[in-house]
Protein backbone atom coordinates (compact mmCIF):
# COMPACT_ATOMS: atom_id res chain seq x y z
CA UNK A 1 0.00 0.00 0.00
CA UNK A 2 1.39 3.31 -0.77
CA UNK A 3 1.06 6.31 0.96
CA UNK A 4 1.08 9.94 -0.41
CA UNK A 5 2.00 12.72 1.31
CA UNK A 6 0.31 16.46 0.55
CA UNK A 7 2.54 18.76 -1.70
CA UNK A 8 2.33 21.04 1.48
CA UNK A 9 3.65 18.73 4.00
CA UNK A 10 6.93 17.81 1.84
CA UNK A 11 10.13 20.40 2.29
CA UNK A 12 11.09 22.31 -0.56
CA UNK A 13 14.36 22.16 -2.42
CA UNK A 14 15.62 24.90 -4.56
CA UNK A 15 19.34 24.51 -6.84
CA UNK A 16 20.24 27.60 -9.01
CA UNK A 17 23.08 28.08 -10.78
CA UNK A 18 24.16 31.35 -12.72
CA UNK A 19 27.31 31.55 -15.07
CA UNK A 20 28.43 34.82 -14.34
CA UNK A 21 31.67 36.08 -16.70
CA UNK A 22 32.71 32.35 -17.39
CA UNK A 23 32.24 31.28 -13.56
CA UNK A 24 29.60 29.28 -12.49
CA UNK A 25 27.91 30.31 -8.94
CA UNK A 26 25.38 27.59 -7.25
CA UNK A 27 23.78 28.19 -4.19
CA UNK A 28 21.24 25.69 -3.05
CA UNK A 29 18.27 25.95 -0.69
CA UNK A 30 16.23 23.45 1.87
CA UNK A 31 13.08 24.20 3.52
CA UNK A 32 11.63 22.20 6.26
CA UNK A 33 8.62 20.59 5.85
CA UNK A 34 6.04 22.29 8.52
CA UNK A 35 5.75 21.05 11.56
CA UNK A 36 2.96 19.28 12.93
CA UNK A 37 0.39 21.47 14.63
CA UNK A 38 0.69 20.76 18.85
CA UNK A 39 -1.58 18.31 20.03
CA UNK A 40 -4.32 19.65 22.83
CA UNK A 41 -3.77 19.32 25.86
CA UNK A 42 -6.12 18.74 28.35
CA UNK A 43 -6.48 22.10 29.98
CA UNK A 44 -7.76 23.22 26.21
CA UNK A 45 -10.17 20.12 26.14
CA UNK A 46 -11.45 20.71 29.95
CA UNK A 47 -11.20 24.51 29.32
CA UNK A 48 -13.94 24.09 26.96
CA UNK A 49 -16.16 22.09 27.97
CA UNK A 50 -16.20 23.90 31.37
CA UNK A 51 -16.73 27.18 29.15
CA UNK A 52 -19.71 25.04 27.15
CA UNK A 53 -21.41 23.70 30.39
CA UNK A 54 -21.16 26.66 32.00
CA UNK A 55 -23.39 28.10 29.17
CA UNK A 56 -25.21 25.30 29.40
CA UNK A 57 -26.29 26.27 33.16
CA UNK A 58 -26.46 29.86 32.49
CA UNK A 59 -29.11 28.83 30.08
CA UNK A 60 -31.20 26.56 32.24
CA UNK A 61 -30.84 29.75 34.88
CA UNK A 62 -32.54 31.49 32.04
CA UNK A 63 -35.38 29.09 31.80
CA UNK A 64 -35.96 28.92 35.50
CA UNK A 65 -36.12 32.58 35.68
CA UNK A 66 -38.62 32.72 32.97
CA UNK A 67 -40.74 29.84 34.95
CA UNK A 68 -40.06 32.16 38.36
CA UNK A 69 -42.01 34.92 37.03
CA UNK A 70 -44.78 33.30 35.08
CA UNK A 71 -45.09 31.72 38.61
CA UNK A 72 -45.20 34.80 40.30
CA UNK A 73 -48.19 36.33 38.28
CA UNK A 74 -49.58 33.25 38.77
CA UNK A 75 -49.24 34.04 42.22
CA UNK A 76 -50.93 37.22 41.92
CA UNK A 77 -53.62 35.80 40.13
CA UNK A 78 -54.41 32.97 42.84
CA UNK A 79 -58.46 33.49 43.87
CA UNK A 80 -57.80 30.59 46.85
CA UNK A 81 -55.07 30.41 49.95
CA UNK A 82 -54.42 26.89 48.95
CA UNK A 83 -53.24 27.97 44.93
CA UNK A 84 -51.80 31.55 47.07
CA UNK A 85 -49.42 29.42 48.49
CA UNK A 86 -48.41 26.84 46.11
CA UNK A 87 -47.93 29.23 43.44
CA UNK A 88 -45.77 31.00 46.11
CA UNK A 89 -43.88 27.93 46.73
CA UNK A 90 -43.23 27.55 43.06
CA UNK A 91 -42.10 30.87 42.17
CA UNK A 92 -39.38 30.67 45.17
CA UNK A 93 -38.45 27.18 44.40
CA UNK A 94 -37.51 28.14 40.74
CA UNK A 95 -35.92 31.60 41.36
CA UNK A 96 -33.57 29.97 44.13
CA UNK A 97 -32.70 26.95 41.31
CA UNK A 98 -32.31 30.01 38.74
CA UNK A 99 -30.04 31.84 40.98
CA UNK A 100 -27.86 28.55 41.71
CA UNK A 101 -27.58 28.13 38.15
CA UNK A 102 -26.50 30.92 37.37
CA UNK A 103 -23.50 30.92 40.26
CA UNK A 104 -22.78 27.59 38.73
CA UNK A 105 -22.62 28.69 35.13
CA UNK A 106 -20.59 31.90 36.13
CA UNK A 107 -18.13 29.34 37.81
CA UNK A 108 -17.79 27.00 34.77
CA UNK A 109 -17.40 29.70 32.48
CA UNK A 110 -14.70 31.17 35.06
CA UNK A 111 -12.85 28.13 35.30
CA UNK A 112 -12.84 27.39 31.39
CA UNK A 113 -11.42 31.08 30.65
CA UNK A 114 -8.97 30.34 33.41
CA UNK A 115 -8.09 26.53 31.90
CA UNK A 116 -7.70 28.36 28.56
CA UNK A 117 -5.66 30.93 29.48
CA UNK A 118 -3.25 28.83 31.29
CA UNK A 119 -3.05 26.32 27.92
CA UNK A 120 -2.13 29.44 25.71
CA UNK A 121 0.55 30.64 27.88
CA UNK A 122 2.24 26.84 28.11
CA UNK A 123 2.39 26.19 31.39
CA UNK A 124 0.76 22.61 31.59
CA UNK A 125 4.18 20.84 30.17
CA UNK A 126 6.34 22.91 32.32
CA UNK A 127 5.98 21.19 35.89
CA UNK A 128 7.78 18.10 36.25
CA UNK A 129 8.69 15.95 39.16
CA UNK A 130 12.19 17.03 40.70
CA UNK A 131 14.35 14.67 43.56
CA UNK A 132 17.71 16.01 45.02
CA UNK A 133 19.52 13.70 47.79
CA UNK A 134 20.86 15.32 50.64
CA UNK A 135 22.83 14.11 53.52
CA UNK A 136 19.75 13.83 55.64
CA UNK A 137 17.46 12.35 53.09
CA UNK A 138 15.96 12.88 49.79
CA UNK A 139 14.35 16.23 48.57
CA UNK A 140 11.00 15.86 46.39
CA UNK A 141 9.47 18.84 44.43
CA UNK A 142 7.13 19.81 41.73
CA UNK A 143 7.61 23.37 39.54
CA UNK A 144 5.52 24.78 37.61
CA UNK A 145 4.53 28.22 36.12
CA UNK A 146 1.35 30.10 36.96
Amino acid sequence: MSRSTPLLRRAVFVEISLVLGGTTVSAKAQTPPPSEPAPHTALWSGGWASLGAGVVAAGVGIGFGVASVHAEEDHKAARTGALKKRTADDAESAAATANLMFATGGVLVAAGVTMLIIDARGSAASSAPTAIATPEGVLVGFGGRF
